[in-house]
């Protein structure tokens, strides 16, 4: 222990950081050693409380005397006014109204507005922002959180999005509010826990980050790091991703929700598509807000008015007087099919369908004949599904299904007319495909050949072995490159992401197809690239 006594409010060094002391106890009987109760000062240790015994640490007061003053020799001092304003932004807001005046570079609109005055009037900000796409959720959450953080009440921010919308929403955060958002991928959490101490907690460092809903998911990784960290706000956008639709106690999205919920001061919800039908699903989501008001989703009988106050939903038609020219009509062009007709090989696939509905639809009539295909309805829509997306992801799906039902269940009646549709799907592939080769008529009509001069095309599939035969047959057809390693995606003309491509590669990726001057010109996309 140095000669000047540590005393409460002190600032001292210990362990190579800063700190600030709350509390000292004695530690020995006679007084010579005692006990620092301190908190983290300095950025890899604030806000983290620790207790030093000086026998064992070296607790040195920090002598304000010795501050050494630097001259400020910026144009204008900049520096000096940056700090300054720096100073006064974590300052506390002391007025009971919210101040929705100058809450970032954007003309905000009365609907924008009203979603920050219902949000701040609740002793604890909880809300489900549900309106419709285009509509600004995004724009609505920066200004809740200025006006949290003008408040002293959003201090620990943490963000959870989609993987590829992680970009997205941190920049629009960053210019349009000045809220800097840390990404944290996996490889960044991972890089993060090889620089601090082993026992540090890494969501303790950075007071706002940003991280995939699909990083921290895994709760098993994450559980006793969250457990111990407080929030002040949470964010969740494209909340239906976490309402666990199926089986929530499994839903790993969902579980990752709930803990959240309970560790964070504030939560914003944000989604477009809030119902997905079944009152059970958004309960969830309205449970996660306030458990109170929904301690059971499975409970049916709620109506709007037991709700009201935890979610907001406006459609374009509500807003469109506000609005004005900011909404922009949607334009769809109808494709001319009639010289894509099918051909006899896919007309001969498709008959092998329908004898299969037909004879699925006679066997269930029959009392003695119904347990044999009481389960084949599903089975044979989702056959005409894959065989729609494409020839590949039918035959691939369906070479499986005959593997297993001839070594479990061969007496199956569906069987024959699986073989047979097997059979009229090896003559086929996407590249014979009448869809496909409209598909080729119109890129060509836009003028799209994959040089830098063609327009900027995106392409949903629902399967991923569409995808791979699209993709293969594109890059043969236009004469392209095309490479299925994660990190070329972002370089090449034709880019593929799915579900599959590690975030920080797939995040590259939707940066390079939104940046006109980049390589790629046509992204090839699964479900993962909807939101």
């Amino acid at each position: 222990m140095p000669d000047a006594p540590v005393t409460p409010g002190m600032r001292v060094l210990c362990r190579d950081a800063e700190w600030l002391v709350t509390r000292v106890d004695p530690s020995d009987y006679d007084g010579q050693h005692h006990a620092v109760h301190c908190v983290g000062a300095d950025d890899l240790v604030r806000g983290h409380e620790s207790i030093f015994l000086t026998q064992l640490d070296a607790v040195i007061p920090v002598d304000p005397r010795k501050t050494q003053l630097t001259a400020d020799t910026s144009s204008g001092y900049r520096l000096a006014r940056l700090f300054l304003e720096a100073q006064l932004r974590q300052m506390p807001a002391t007025g009971l109204d919210p101040d929705l005046e100058d809450l970032g570079a954007f003309t905000p609109m009365k609907y924008q507005l009203d979603a920050v005055t219902l949000a701040l009037n609740q002793l604890r900000p909880r809300l489900l922002l549900a309106d419709a796409v285009g509509l600004g959720k995004t724009i609505q959450v920066g200004m809740i959180l200025t006006e949290l953080m003008r408040r002293g009440r959003a201090d620990r921010t943490l963000v959870l999005a989609k993987k590829s919308m992680l970009t997205q929403f941190q920049s629009e955060l960053w210019n349009r509010f000045a809220i800097p958002l840390v990404r944290l991928d996996s490889a960044g959490i991972a890089k993060l826990r090889l620089r601090i101490p082993s026992n540090r907690n890494p969501f303790e460092v950075y007071h706002r980050c940003i991280v995939s809903i699909d990083t921290l998911k895994n709760v098993g990784n994450y559980r006793h790091f969250l457990e111990s960290t407080r929030w002040d706000v949470v964010v969740i956008d494209e909340a239906h991703n976490v309402a666990g639709a199926s089986v929530p106690e499994r839903h790993q999205s969902y579980r990752l929700a709930r803990l959240l919920s309970r560790r964070t001061d504030s939560m914003l919800l944000t989604t477009a598509t809030p119902h997905n039908g079944q009152r059970e699903t958004f309960g969830r989501l309205i449970s996660l807000l306030d458990p109170s008001t929904m301690p059971d989703p499975r409970f049916k009988d709620y109506d709007a008015d037991d709700i009201r106050g935890f979610f907001l939903m406006r459609l374009k038609e509500d807003v469109r007087d506000e609005a004005g020219d900011n909404l922009s009509e949607r334009q769809l062009v109808p494709l001319d099919n009639t010289t894509s007709a099918a051909s006899d090989d896919e007309e001969a696939a498709y008959a092998v369908l329908a004898e299969l509905r037909e004879a699925i639809a006679a066997g269930r009539k029959s009392e003695e004949t119904k347990h044999l295909w009481k389960n084949n309805a599903l089975v044979q829509y989702g056959l005409y599904k894959l065989f729609l997306s494409s020839p590949e992801a039918c035959q691939h799906s369906l070479q499986g299904r005959i593997v297993r039902e001839t070594e479990t269940n061969p007496d199956n009646p569906e069987l024959p007319y699986l073989q047979r549709l097997l059979k009229c799907l090896k003559v086929l592939n996407i590249r014979k495909s009448s869809r496909y080769q409209l598909l080729v008529r119109q890129l060509k009509d836009m003028g799209w050949d994959g040089s830098k001069n063609s327009p900027r095309i995106l392409v949903f599939t629902e399967y991923r072995h569409t995808q791979d035969a699209l993709a293969a047959a594109l890059a043969k057809d236009f004469k392209l490159k095309h490479s299925d390693k994660f990190e070329d995606q972002a370089t090449q003309t034709l880019a593929v992401i799915h579900g599959s491509v590690p975030d920080i590669h797939l995040t590259k990726t939707v940066e390079a197809f939104g940046t006109g001057t980049a390589t790629v010109r046509m992204l090839l996309a699964t479900d993962v690239a909807s939101e």
